[in-house]
């Protein structure tokens, strides 16, 4: 028997469709409302097929996946119900309270709102999941402008009825929550969680009847839309601090002029083509053009400028679709009619009625069906009782007539924009009146997106990303300054040449004091922040909501992997039989592109945002989860080459739940980093590998890793970090004598590179004693670092034996790395006793070790030592070569004490050369890192190189001042090592002051010390400095004995640069 009807078969009453705008039910076969005309949407049933959500019936389990997301959460209170309540029957109650309720959803559905909940007099909704749209935070507050409207009407008849109003409380935050299906015993429920949606509770709470609050990230995203109230912060419960609070008090007109942040730049071609276009209609009639491009690109910045600059006499007529307007019939007629007729969004009917009356629209005066449908499609009811056929006839007639008789008084512009959002009722009016505009002097321009096309005949403008050069200029004008390149270029690579991201980020970081201008140039304090504005996530969360799940997932997948991904890599993470057509849409529809398909096909995010943002909406857990196969598809994949990708193997482990892995490439890639001198991403490594191994019993230890973190500490210069990670390393068990031995001795060395001479002299005895008479690589390379600190102390006897042995262990291990170590420091001794041949033999064998090996900071050190050699040899050329050669070695392994002793010595240089200026920036600057670092004794150095090379200048006052200043610092730090250089110093400050007896005693103390230290140079230049005391004294024999014997020593030991200067004293005494 047939079901009677009007019943399903299942007994429940068959459901008629509906109107997609006005909610109206249509009868079967009608594709249009008969009502308004919108697309009729087919029935549907809450009871059967609904799907696994109440909230959102019809969406597939897999499209309500839980994931993160950046959404708007809007609660709305009824305040009054109670004192209703007191004067209805419950079953009266329920029905008002039922239409109220049922008013509030009509307008939160009508903005693309998920409605969450009903709590007691509260509903809870969300804008933003399961479906995002790119303005999402501005339909909230439509939507709740909306409820207060729809609640005053209603309030009208409750008011006459029972003497009753409700009110509306209504609070609004934006934020990230965790989004999904939660699992009930009947039906699972699709709700968000996290503490934007406990914020917006309070912000209701907080709310005045009749009001609307929103949040502080809420403001900043809708600022530009809405006329906001500031409002005093408010304390809310679970917040330490309290919250700035806005009101809502209207909506900003749509025709309001917001300023521009930047000038227009890249867009001179678009604009030349415009302007050709507008000139044409003056003589061949009618143009027609369209601009596409991906969101953000700038096409109503592109526009908004070309209108400013229209010819006077030109008219305008501007109207935009809005993304919540695509079911509303009639929506881009009514604003296209409003701004011709220059009606405002809050004038009356009244108003409405006499603009239409006063022969805009046509030559003559329309009649009273004419009159009463303009009426309807301007939004003031629904008094037309015209067909929707004819309707649509009427409405094509009367645009045509209206932008008929505006092109009569002068060139008409229409701009119309995003019309990928126009309603289906406008979009077949315009396609109709447009063709027809072609005959007037009007020139029609609409903007869109690329998937739409106009449905007449029009000149393409595609828009594409700024350029290098142009994408540097937009952000100098955001920033209202020059731009660091570094900063450009990373804006660039994040923004991909988007001028909407652009503006949205570069607002971001001046409004966090993330970018600062110094010396007219703006730059970035620290790392750029991966933050996302929350403009920039609104509209591509909407990009990837309108992916089929398949595509947005491999997406996902692809952001785990990164920037560029190889398909093969993703192949095994993603694991979908789809996984080529995928890309291939995702390709097509400009999420990504593909780089390279000749040894493996590679893929890029076309903008690192998408890549971010398609990241940041996947839960944590799911992220993890995806590192892992991520790092274990590159190991099986690059198995013969992980040295390659060890960085990504680290970066995806450590973002994994594997421990142990994530140590191990943690450890590996700091290791190759400190191989290549990339110093401060050792330590990040390191530090991140120590991190995780937390407790955890590894392979690798907690004191091989604070090892490695103290070695990297001492060669940037932060000595006293890395003696506490040493000694904290040196406290680990098993280490055995060997591993204690070698923690002995890179705490000596960092004890001597802090100029503590004596305790590092103690540390590394402590080592050789640990290794008692065991003959290990250790025992070599403590009597190295000994003989090394010996030397700096001044004791060049003990330093020469201690290295001589040094180095034969080296010889008998086979150990050439510290053979050439020996070599090198026992070359330095024998150039400060003044054995130059034998220095340069030395100096020229371990050269050969560190070249065969490769060691860069050992050929930077025998560089050095071969630039003291032509120092002392007054080849100057050869020694500025070797020392910058020396600074440029040091600069790249990261050393900053050894990269200042080349700036010492560079700084020499140019001082015997008489370039003081030169000299004293070098100097300078060697001083100033020594200081940083805290090297005092060598700071102490290059303040006395300092002081001689300003007293020689010329400025004497502060030149002696420098030297008293090195002096004190020496002697407080019982270093004698420069004790009779810097005594020689004064003596000649001295002797240009005239000060013959400071002078006298002072070269006497200097020759004193030489002495002590058997430094026979030294002890020749003291004489010198005496003989030309003698000279100003006018004891000229005595000054000819003193300088020629001092000539004759230096001439011995080499010092050819100190023989040129006494041969010119010894001229004055001939001349």
């Amino acid at each position: 028997m047939p079901p009677a009807e009007g019943k399903t078969r299942r007994g429940v009453a068959a459901l008629k469709p509906r109107c997609s705008a006005c909610g109206r039910s249509v009868a079967r076969g009608h594709k249009y409302c008969p009502r308004c005309g919108a697309a009729v949407l087919p029935a549907t049933s809450a009871t059967a097929g609904s799907g696994p959500s109440l909230q959102v019936p019809g969406r597939a389990v897999e499209d309500l996946a839980e994931e993160r997301r950046q959404v708007t959460v809007l609660f709305a209170d009824l305040s009054g119900s109670t004192t209703l309540g007191e004067r209805l029957d419950p079953e009266e109650l329920r029905l008002v309270l039922a239409s109220f309720f049922s008013a509030l959803s009509r307008q939160l559905q009508a903005f693309g709102a998920t409605i969450d909940k009903y709590i007691g007099d509260a509903v809870m909704a969300v804008f933003g999941a399961p479906v995002a749209h790119e303005d999402d935070a501005e339909r909230s507050i439509r939507a709740a402008l909306a409820m207060q409207k729809a609640i005053a009407q209603l309030n009208d008849d409750l008011e006459r009825q029972h003497g009753v109003r409700l009110a509306l409380r209504i609070g609004i935050n934006t934020g990230e929550v965790v989004a999904g299906l939660l699992a009930g015993e009947v039906q699972s429920a699709y709700t968000v969680v996290g503490d934007t949606v406990n914020l917006a509770q309070r912000l209701e709470a907080a709310a005045p009847a009749g009001e609307v609050l929103i949040g502080p990230v809420t403001y900043r995203v809708v600022k530009n839309d809405f006329e906001i109230e500031t409002l005093p912060p408010v304390t809310v419960k679970g917040k330490s601090a309290p919250v700035r609070v806005y009101r809502i008090i209207r909506a900003y007109d749509e025709d309001r002029a917001v300023p521009e942040l930047a000038v227009l730049v890249g867009r001179d071609k678009e604009l030349a083509l415009l302007h050709d276009a507008l000139t044409e209609i003056a003589t061949a009639g009618g143009r027609s053009a369209c601009i596409s491009g991906e969101p953000g690109v700038g096409k109503s910045r592109l526009v908004k400028e070309f209108s400013t600059r229209l010819p006077p006499g030109h008219d305008l007529v501007i109207a935009r679709c809005g993304s919540f307007e695509t079911d509303t019939p009639y929506r881009l007629v009514a604003r296209l009619i409003r701004n011709a007729l220059g009606l405002g969004t809050r004038a009356d009917e009244a108003a409405a009625r006499a603009a239409l009356a006063d022969g805009t629209v046509s030559d003559r005066p329309l009649d009273d069906a004419s009159v009463r449908l303009m009426l309807e499609v301007l939004g003031y009811g629904q008094g037309s009782t015209l067909d929707p056929q004819t309707k649509h006839r009427v409405v094509v007639e009367l645009l045509r007539r209206l932008f008929a008789r505006r092109a009569e008084r002068g060139p008409l512009v229409i701009i119309l924009e995003d019309l990928h959002w126009v309603d289906p009722v406008s979009a077949a009016v315009l396609a109709q009146v447009a063709p027809q505009l072609m005959d007037l002097r009007c020139l029609l321009v609409a903007t869109s997106r690329p998937e739409w096309e106009p449905a007449w005949p029009a000149m393409r403008i595609a828009l594409q990303p700024l350029g290098h050069e142009e994408s540097h200029a937009l952000i100098g004008g955001l920033l209202g300054g020059p731009v660091d390149p570094v900063l450009g270029d990373a804006l660039l690579a994040r923004t991909g040449g988007n001028p909407f991201f652009a503006e949205e980020i570069v607002t971001s970081l001046k409004e966090s004091g993330a970018v600062v201008e110094r010396d007219g140039t703006w730059t970035i304090l620290g790392e750029l922040e991966e933050k996302v504005p929350e403009t920039v996530q609104e509209l591509l969360i909407a990009r990837l909501d309108r992916l089929d799940v398949r595509a947005r997932r491999t997406l996902q997948a692809a952001a785990v992997v990164g920037r560029t991904f190889e398909h093969q890599v993703l192949a095994r993470v993603a694991s979908t039989p789809t996984l080529l057509a995928d890309l291939r849409s995702l390709e097509q529809k400009g999420f990504i592109e593909i780089r390279s398909v000749r040894r493996a096909r590679i893929y890029l995010f076309r903008h690192a945002l998408i890549q971010e943002v398609a990241y940041s909406t996947q839960l944590q857990a799911q992220r993890r989860k995806l590192h892992g196969r991520v790092g274990h598809a590159m190991e099986e994949l690059h198995a013969d080459r992980t040295d390659e990708v060890v960085n990504e193997l680290a970066f995806h482990y450590r973002r994994s739940d594997d421990d142990a892995k994530a140590v191990h490439w943690l450890c590996r890639a700091g290791d190759r980093a400190k191989a290549l001198f990339a110093n401060q991403e050792a330590l990040a490594s390191y530090r991140a590998a120590l991190e995780r191994l937390g407790d955890r019993d590894l392979p690798v230890g907690a004191a091989g890793i604070l090892e490695r973190i103290g070695d990297v500490q001492t060669v940037v210069g932060k000595y006293d970090d890395a003696l506490v990670s040493f000694r904290a390393a040196r406290e680990r068990d098993g280490l055995g004598p060997a591993g204690v031995a070698r923690l002995q001795r890179k705490l000596g060395t960092a004890l001597a590179r802090k100029g503590a001479y004596s305790d590092a002299l103690a540390a590394l005895a402590e080592g050789m004693t640990a290794l008692g008479d065991e003959l290990d690589v250790e025992v070599a390379r403590l009597g190295v670092r000994i003989g090394e600190v010996q030397s700096r102390s001044g004791n060049y006897a003990a330093a020469r034996e201690m290295l001589t042995k040094a180095i034969d262990v080296a010889r008998q291990l086979g150990a050439d790395d510290i053979l050439a170590e020996g070599l090198k420091y026992l070359g330095a001794v024998l150039n400060y006793l003044g054995d130059l041949p034998g220095a340069l033999r030395l100096y020229e064998r371990c050269l050969a070790i560190y070249d065969r090996g490769g060691d860069i900071a050992g050929t930077a050190a025998v560089r050095n030592g071969l630039g003291m050699l032509h120092y002392r040899a007054a080849r100057w050329d050869d020694a500025l070569r070797e020392f910058t050669t020396a600074f440029s070695l040091e600069e790249r392994v990261g050393d900053p004490w050894a990269a200042a002793m080349c700036e010492n010595n560079i700084g020499e240089v140019h001082l015997y050369r008489g370039d003081f200026a030169a000299a004293i920036a070098a100097l300078q600057r060697a001083l100033d890192r020594f200081t940083a670092i805290g090297s005092e004794s060598e700071a102490a150095l290059a303040l006395m190189g300092l002081g001689n090379a300003r007293v020689r200048s010329g400025d004497l006052v502060r030149g002696r001042s420098d030297l008293v200043d090195a002096r004190r610092r020496m002697l407080a730090l019982g270093k004698t090592r420069y004790l009779p250089a810097v005594y020689r110093h004064l003596a000649y400050a001295d002797l240009l002051g005239g000060d013959l007896e400071g002078a006298t005693a002072s070269a006497e103390r200097s020759l004193e010390y030489a002495r002590a230290e058997n430094a026979l140079s030294q002890q020749a230049m003291a004489e010198c400095v005496l003989g030309e005391i003698a000279l100003a004294r006018g004891d000229k024999p005595a000054a000819r004995a003193m300088l020629n014997a001092s000539r004759d020593r230096l001439a011995d030991l080499g010092e050819l640069a100190e023989v040129e200067r006494t041969d010119a004293v010894l001229a004055t005494l001939d001349g």
